[in-house]
């Protein structure tokens, strides 16, 4: 907890630039450059994070400087501010870092309850992969739902209600649905369906119709 509320804090003044710097760019126009965030594992190089922070390193400077001729006691006083601002650019790459984070587990640091006290679900599947005792995934869902019948209708079963008028329109499966419709088989339309493509096709009805007409 003390560790977590430390580099909170470190890290509150860097985001309260960032996301004041995003309001000021929506109310004057512009892009404020907030894009969906990266779910899967990868670094961010160094040099990225230099340009990207290196302004608010300044500006911690700046603040420093002029707090100091203002008043020796307001510098002090602003040191936690002052300590993320012009030490931004480690703070964002310890914290980014796999190899960091990898360190901290095993001091038993920064674990959510799941990692100190795993379910016993959980212990038992990891055991079950540890012993190679799973069961074996197929390598192609498009393959595996067409050579399987009770999993084909087990997934039709969890599929969620077809799109009404009005609902948000889902342009991966718009795609992969014309895809569907022009690939004159199976084995073409694995080489042209994208991930996010296949995953939105399985995932209506249609879409799982017009896979299983496919011939091979």
């Amino acid at each position: 907890m003390l560790v977590e509320t430390l580099i909170g804090g470190l890290i509150a003044p860097i985001a309260m630039l960032i996301q004041t710097s995003g309001v000021l760019s929506i109310l004057s126009g512009h892009d404020s450059g907030w894009n969906t965030q990266k779910r899967d594992d990868g670094g961010v190089p160094f040099m990225v994070v230099v340009r990207q922070y290196a302004k608010f390193t300044i500006f911690g400077l700046l603040l420093g400087i002029g707090a100091w001729v203002v008043s020796p006691s307001l510098f002090f006083w602003m040191t936690p501010v002052l300590l993320g601002l012009v030490f931004s650019i480690p703070l964002v790459v310890m914290t980014s870092s796999r190899d960091v984070g990898q360190n901290f587990k095993k001091a038993g640091l920064l674990l959510v309850p799941e990692e100190t006290h795993p379910p016993d679900v959980l212990v038992k599947t990891e055991q079950a992969v540890a012993e190679d005792h799973g069961p074996a995934l197929p390598d192609d869902a498009l393959r595996a739902l067409r050579a399987d019948a009770g999993l084909l209708q087990a997934h039709a079963a969890m599929l969620p209600p077809p799109r009404k008028a009005g609902d948000p329109i889902n342009p991966d499966q718009l795609v992969g649905l014309l895809k569907v419709a022009e690939a004159p088989s199976l084995a073409v339309l694995e080489a042209h369906l994208t991930l996010k493509e296949k995953a939105a096709v399985l995932g209506c009805a249609e879409g799982l119709a017009a896979i299983s007409r496919l011939p091979a």
